[in-house]
């Protein structure tokens, strides 16, 4: 069958923003494990 990007499906545009909301979500999680001790100072020092 034809296939469909998603920006084919939502707009360049909307794909772009939906990337970037994606991004910045993952950038600002990247600090909770080390917060919740389940990984510790070096895990730190690579996510900074």
């Amino acid at each position: 069958g034809k296939r469909k990007t998603l920006p084919m499906k939502i707009g360049i545009g909307n794909a772009g923003a939906l990337a970037a909301f994606a991004t910045l979500a993952a950038v600002a999680a990247s600090p909770v494990p080390y917060f919740l001790r389940a990984f510790g100072g070096a895990y730190m020092l690579a996510v900074v």
